[in-house]
């Protein structure tokens, strides 16, 4: 728990600090979007996710997104995966930029003797590869992200759970020019999450994202409200499943 509060501290110093040294932007967003891990077996899993962002309505895109990877459970902590996504950002509902992205991941989860308090850590690596109508470019990024879910009250049976989560995530691009190398993009979301199952989880966020342009000396700073759904499938239970009703 100290940690995910130290890592709001930085944070919140961090984007103070960008915000005396840059001039800034607001505006709102609003996001959605549905996670789901299908788990072949104890050691490998496929995990994908499909998201829309818009700003002024929903009818109003500003990026639609989906992404896929192939995960491998190393032990009880750590996982890595390596995947693929797509990116189409949008204005005045005309697309206006395409993104491929390959990535790389390392997951690493641990938790209180409690079983309360859970923490996830994530460092990812990842080849963007941009196409406008004006150029083509390519950008790599590490993100890290640190989470903190805390278990506010479950149901006597334990099926049913209501949490608070805490993430904070920093973004940090390379460039060909080492002096170019930046913060690119923080993000300090507050949730609640309801899980009516184990394999289900619904939650509604906000998140105060920040994103750095130094060639421009702006900072863009974003409100978010942003409902997540996470769903697993595991494939023995499936199978179980199907096999009952036959």
């Amino acid at each position: 728990m100290k940690y995910s509060i130290l890592f709001s501290v930085f944070f919140l110093s961090l984007s103070t600090w960008s915000q005396i040294h840059f001039n800034s932007s607001k505006a709102n967003q609003q996001w959605g979007q549905y996670y789901n891990t299908f788990q072949f077996s104890n050691k490998f899993s496929l995990q994908s996710d499909i998201g829309y962002r818009c700003g002024n309505g929903i009818q109003n895109p500003l990026t639609k997104l989906i992404r896929t990877g192939l995960y491998y459970t190393i032990n009880s902590h750590f996982k890595t995966g390596v995947g693929y996504a797509k990116f189409d950002s949008y204005e005045n509902t005309e697309r206006i930029k395409e993104e491929n992205r390959l990535y790389l991941e390392v997951s690493y989860k641990s938790q209180l003797k409690s079983k309360k308090i859970k923490f996830d850590q994530r460092f990812r690596l990842e080849e963007r590869m941009f196409s406008t109508s004006f150029s083509n470019y390519n950008q790599t990024r590490l993100r890290y992200l640190f989470s903190t879910n805390i278990e506010l009250w479950k149901s006597k049976s334990e099926n049913q759970r209501l949490i608070f989560i805490q993430t904070n995530e920093l973004f940090y691009f390379f460039s060909n020019n080492s002096s170019q190398n930046n913060f690119e993009q923080l993000r300090m979301i507050f949730g609640i999450g309801y899980q009516p199952t184990k394999n289900l989880t619904f939650a509604l966020n906000y998140n105060s994202q920040y994103n750095l342009n130094l060639s421009k000396n702006k900072i863009y700073e974003t409100n978010v409200f942003w409902l997540t759904i996470r769903h697993t499938i595991n494939y023995k239970l499936f199978n179980r499943t199907k096999d009952k009703s036959q």
